[in-house]
């Protein structure tokens, strides 16, 4: 706890030990004495000091009390004063200290709260984000699904195709070994036939080869077309595979998302319960700081009530005074009656 500044008890205590020892008090020797204190601060409480020290004299010889017996009222109403004005600061700053001790750890709590409430809304836009990412990527994967469908169903067709074009070929095949074995069996029977029908066969002959160089040449592209089609069908197989995998890394992504959010809401449920626990200590304290404030008050109470007391005692001396006068004065007649008689 840090040591207030100097007061003026600690110069009133002070002086009065140096006038004890018989040194003049000054405000150089008030400060040596204390150790501490500054010109400015010392001045004006030795001065006060002084004043009170020159009207104690004067009530001393107003009143023709001795100055011992008004030195130690003075002495008493001052340890009095001293001690509650001492109370008072050391629980005042007590209180002061704990107020802020707490105050710091609310806000403390607070900053924590505040963090862990952004934390908790960054993780939310994180699972949000991987959400939509996932609800992406399904919505890839469904129409690379498609498209694989349509693909396959392609390849079907094309498949069906090839196959007819392979039947027809096949036909043609074997009708041009018929017309072979035709042009033979007309060539042994009759060559005037056959210079006639040779016309007619060239043509038809000429056609059929163009028809089934024509037919080998869509086989070719029919082949080359189900080729790229298998690739692209592989390609995407491919690209399905890399899709899955990467929904599966999502979905453990977002897994692990559930779990830190999981434990973010623990931790910030601690860090709830652990800021009710301060805000309970702190009413706690405010209430004690009440209760200190009550003493004060009891105590200034009771001091108020020294004062009246201390005026009542120095009334009851003035009586007593008074009285101790009218005794001396009786006795001083009383011995002249008697040197009289």
């Amino acid at each position: 706890m840090a040591r207030p500044g100097v007061t003026y008890q600690d110069v009133a205590m002070a002086a009065e030990q140096l006038a004890a020892q018989g040194r003049n008090p000054t405000i150089e020797s008030v400060r040596a004495f204390l150790g501490t204190g500054s010109t400015a601060t010392v001045g004006p409480y030795l001065r006060a000091w002084r004043n009170k020290q020159d009207a104690s004299r004067q009530l001393a010889l107003k009143e023709k009390l001795p100055e011992e017996l008004i030195a130690v009222i003075k002495g008493l109403w001052d340890r009095v004063f001293i001690e509650a004005e001492a109370k008072f600061e050391t629980e005042r700053l007590e209180i002061r200290q704990s107020l802020t001790e707490s105050q710091q750890q609310l806000a403390a709590m607070q900053a924590d709260y505040n963090r862990a409430q952004q934390k908790t809304v960054a993780i939310t836009e994180d699972r949000l984000a991987i959400i939509n990412e996932k609800l992406s990527l399904e919505q890839t994967i469904a129409e690379q699904a498609q498209r694989i469908n349509e693909s396959a169903a392609e390849k079907d067709v094309m498949a069906i195709q090839l196959s007819t074009q392979t039947i027809r070929i096949e036909e043609l095949h074997q009708l041009h070994t018929q017309v072979q074995k035709n042009l033979e069996h007309y060539r042994e029977a009759s060559l005037e036939q056959r210079r006639i029908d040779q016309q007619s066969h060239d043509q038809q002959r000429q056609q059929l080869e163009q028809t089934i160089q024509q037919l080998r040449q869509e086989l070719a592209r029919l082949q080359q077309e189900l080729a790229i089609t298998q690739q692209q069908f592989a390609s995407e197989q491919k690209e399905a595979d890399r899709l899955v995998n990467i929904n599966k890394k999502v979905e453990e992504k977002i897994e692990a998302s559930h779990k830190m959010l999981s434990e973010t809401k623990e931790e910030l449920l601690r860090q709830t319960h652990a800021s009710a626990h301060w805000q309970h200590q702190y009413q706690a304290l405010h209430v004690r700081a009440e209760d200190d404030a009550k003493a004060v008050i009891e105590i200034k109470t009771q001091l108020a009530a020294a004062i009246q007391k201390l005026a009542i005692t120095e009334e009851s001396l003035r009586e007593v005074t008074a009285q101790n006068r009218m005794l001396v004065k009786d006795k001083w007649i009383l011995e002249q009656e008697r040197a009289a008689s």
